[in-house]
């Protein structure tokens, strides 16, 4: 994975995409200093492609640690989650046990 970081190094510099905000405009691209785990990933199609490829065929983890990153360990309640992060919360997904695992939603 030779184009992924949680922050932004020269080699990236050549090819990367953005996005745009509601009115239009560009989304200027946050090239980070200093690395936030739950926001600051920056990969290519191909490179997170391998990573959940090996992730499915368990290669290179632990069985341990693959149950344990597709166990729930934070059940979701919100009512809405990106944008706005709100405190109203809903029990509608309890049926489905909406949670989040190890790196992702459950």
């Amino acid at each position: 994975m030779v184009r992924t970081g949680y922050v932004w190094h020269e080699r990236f510099d050549d090819n990367f995409a953005i996005g745009h905000l509601s009115d239009n405009t560009l989304n200027p691209k946050k090239k980070r200093t200093i690395p936030v785990a739950g926001a600051s990933l920056v990969t290519t199609i191909t490179d997170y492609t391998r990573f959940i490829e090996y992730l499915m065929k368990q290669k290179g983890l632990d069985k341990r640690l693959f149950k344990e990153m597709i166990s729930p360990q934070i059940e979701i309640l919100s009512k809405t989650q990106f944008p706005p992060i709100t405190e109203e919360t809903t029990t509608e997904n309890k049926a489905i046990n909406l949670s989040y695992g190890l790196g992702w939603g459950l």
